[in-house]
């Protein structure tokens, strides 16, 4: 036993007390002291052998065995977190951007036919549309109107397609109103009271104002004398297709310009060098024409027979005439019809009438501004047909009456 310790007893344990400088070393302890049940003891305190898990890795261990810095666990699930916040999040945008894509490009279905009303603004459209299905969302829609800064449209009837989209939508409103055309034929020989009766036919139009405007003199033709407001004649028989929404006035506008037109085409201005007369008394004749001949082959007979009466100074004595003057048209006149006072009366008058007494067109035009050569001064109703005798003197003229007269074709 070496100076500086000391034994002690209590019971059966035996202790060693040491002091000094050597009470470090334990090789200075002798193995009986510490023997088997220290060394238990020892190993008893000692930190257990972490397990490896496969799943938790050391996790689970005791704080001295996780593997790396203190709370590196922590952050692994910090990471599975954020990226699975970020996968809902881009499958959220996804879903997003397929919805925002599936309203500004529909797939589009039947045609329909809306009807928008004037300087109608976002909120008025969007809900119109959205009732008639074109859009599928008023509200989105009108937040989209107000995005793209769309102006006030104009009223009307516009054409889209059932869930088009917003895109195919304001495409369809740049297109404009749909126009809606009337179809409006103006048959060749009508008077300007029988064109504005047509006329008066269509919607939201009347033959009151028609004729008004046509006898006001606020539309002329080039071809219409001073002093003349009236634009019988004028007015060219024709198929017109009528925008809606036309006035009376644009109608007959579009009727006058049409006739200028036809007339300037054939050179109605050289009338005074091929007959003598002026365009205007031209456009009389061939009213008379247009009247009077049934089949395309009198034309030019009956204007020449015209023009050698009226060089001959013989009352012309067109039965049209007396139909234009009384306003009807008859099948066949009688001697009282003959009588009546009106300056459109040839059988009274010599000469041309004040005025046309129809519209003609373009062949009897033609017919009156080139009539074909002949001497014949008569001509009368020889053919259920509509065809026409013609005749040079008063008994040839005769002969052909009792002829028509036989058939049935001329009054006694």
């Amino acid at each position: 036993m070496s100076a500086g310790a000391r034994i002690t007893r209590s019971g059966d344990s035996v202790s060693q007390v040491r002091s000094g400088p050597d009470r470090d070393a334990e090789s200075d302890v002798p193995e009986w002291v510490n023997g088997p049940a220290a060394r238990a003891t020892r190993i008893a305190q000692s930190p257990p052998e972490p397990a490896w898990d496969e799943d938790s890795g050391w996790d689970d261990a005791p704080e001295p065995y996780r593997r790396g810095s203190r709370g590196g666990g922590h952050w692994g699930r910090r990471l599975l977190v954020a990226a699975g916040i970020l996968l809902l999040v881009l499958i959220a945008a996804a879903v997003a951007v397929v919805w925002v894509n599936n309203h500004l490009n529909g797939a589009g279905g039947e045609t329909v036919s809306v009807s928008i009303p004037s300087e109608a603004g976002h909120a008025t459209l969007a809900g119109t549309l959205t009732k008639a299905g074109v859009v599928s969302d008023s509200w989105l829609f009108k937040h989209y109107l107000d995005y793209r800064g769309i102006q006030p449209v104009s009223g009307g009837r516009y054409t889209f397609h059932r869930g088009e989209g917003y895109r195919a939508a304001l495409h369809d409103l740049d297109n404009g109103p749909t126009v809606v055309q009337v179809r409006l034929t103006i048959p060749e020989g009508f008077d300007l009271a029988q064109i504005a009766a047509a006329v008066g036919k269509l919607p939201g139009l009347s033959a009151q104002r028609f004729l008004a405007v046509a006898t006001s003199g606020q539309i002329r033709s080039r071809y219409e004398p001073a002093g003349v407001n009236s634009l019988e004649g004028l007015v060219f028989p024709d198929t017109y297709f009528i925008d809606g929404g036309e006035s009376e006035q644009q109608i007959l506008q579009t009727m006058v310009d049409r006739f200028d037109q036809i007339a300037d085409g054939i050179n109605l201005a050289s009338s005074n060098t091929t007959t003598g007369l002026t365009p205007y008394q031209t456009v009389v004749v061939a009213s008379m024409i247009e009247k009077e001949a049934k089949v395309p082959q009198d034309r030019g007979k009956i204007g020449r027979v015209v023009l050698n009466r009226l060089a001959a100074h013989m009352r012309l004595q067109i039965d049209a005439t007396i139909e234009y003057a009384e306003g009807v048209h008859k099948a066949k006149l009688l001697d009282s019809d003959l009588q009546v006072n009106s300056p459109y009366n040839t059988y009274k008058i010599f000469g041309l009438p004040p005025g046309p007494i129809a519209s003609p067109g373009q062949a009897s035009l033609q017919a009156a501004l080139n009539p074909t050569p002949g001497t014949w001064l008569y001509y009368v109703l020889i053919n259920p047909d509509g065809s026409h005798a013609f005749a040079t003197t008063p008994q040839q003229f005769d002969q052909l009456l009792a002829q028509a007269r036989a058939q049935g074709l001329v009054g006694s």
